[in-house]
């Protein structure tokens, strides 16, 4: 066979692995797999009376989970592997339910009229902000970019939607002279509240609970305004409402970090791919910006693109815009 038919037959085999790989998880989270091995390690008997599954279907299975790599053998007992620790119970199932509707979003007339538009993204953010640890490396590598605790030290951060604050927060620990404001609802600002806490960054880290189109914010305090992932919420009006927002509780020398989803890697074309998707099914009103797009927002808000980069920590997803307020024009001599 010629190199070009081995490549479509490596192709095929792969599509047929990836197809049989989602099966074998979601029928072992459904028979209680995961569950089972979360409270330590099992045997394969202990693990069939737990899941009231026959031994030898079961496994076949487990043989399947492991070399997918979700489940470790040692000797006669099962554990599961370490990356299966990042689960919660947002993403146990691998966001297997946030696609069910799939089908009815692309084939509305095939399965009656679709539900009517979510009225705000406060369950799509609360579900990403479930997830912002995946972006722990890029946060790093934004310090890095940055210099921070250096060039840029003793900062006092405005972080707008904040989730789980994984940006601000790894400033803070990187600078012990920066100082972060966080404004998001109540829930998501409790974790952000027990993440200070975990690295004692208690005592710099201040909350706004709620809307933060509607809560009063101080105008010209902050050297530092994170936006991670918020524009991708909005229409272009929206979107340069929010800058004006941000730019307006900017020190005159302030900086706005705009943070949001660009593919900046080839292995990450499919991630991407699949999060513009994912956007499109639970929040339509929102878009994925490119680079141009989003300096076009930029620019007609009377600001300046000061430095663009794409981060390069994994999942390769993460572009950085810093932005500023333009000088005014010198007189002419």
């Amino acid at each position: 066979m010629s190199n070009p038919q081995l490549k479509i037959l490596l192709q095929y085999v792969q599509l047929s692995n990836q197809n049989g790989a989602t099966h074998v998880y979601r029928i072992a989270h459904n028979m209680g797999v995961f569950k089972t091995l979360l409270a330590g390690s099992g045997t394969l008997e202990s693990i069939a009376t737990a899941c009231q599954a026959p031994v030898r279907p079961l496994q076949l299975l487990l043989n399947a989970l492991c070399e997918i790599g979700v489940v470790q053998k040692f000797a006669d007992d099962y554990v599961l592997a370490q990356v299966m620790q990042l689960l919660t119970s947002v993403n146990a199932d691998l966001g297997d339910q946030s696609w069910q509707s799939l089908e009815d979003y692309l084939r509305p007339a095939a399965s009656g009229q679709r539900d009517a538009l979510p009225e705000d993204p406060t369950p799509y953010r609360a579900r990403s902000h479930a997830l912002q640890w995946i972006d722990t490396p890029a946060a790093m590598e934004l310090v890095q970019l940055l210099e921070i605790g250096s060039r840029r030290k003793g900062l006092q951060v405005l972080d707008l939607g904040s989730g789980s604050a994984v940006w601000s927060l790894a400033i803070a620990h990187h600078d012990p002279e920066s100082e972060i404001t966080a404004v998001d609802w109540p829930t998501p600002l409790e974790t952000a509240e027990k993440a200070a806490a975990a690295i004692g960054m208690e005592s710099r880290f201040k909350m706004i609970a709620g809307d933060y189109w509607q809560v009063p914010i101080p105008p010209g305090t902050f050297d530092l305004v994170i936006l991670a992932n918020e524009i991708l919420l909005y229409d272009d009006q929206q979107s340069q409402q929010l800058l004006h927002l941000a730019a307006e509780a900017l020190k005159e020398t302030g900086e706005i970090a705009i943070l949001e989803t660009v593919c900046c890697h080839e292995e990450a074309r499919l991630t991407y791919a699949l999060r513009e998707l994912d956007l499109a099914l639970h929040w339509p009103r929102g878009s994925l910006r490119t680079v141009e797009q989003l300096e076009q927002l930029v620019q007609a808000v009377g600001l300046e693109v000061l430095q663009y980069e794409s981060l390069a920590a994994p999942p390769h997803l993460t572009g950085l815009m810093l932005v500023g307020q333009q000088e005014p024009a010198r007189p002419a001599p």
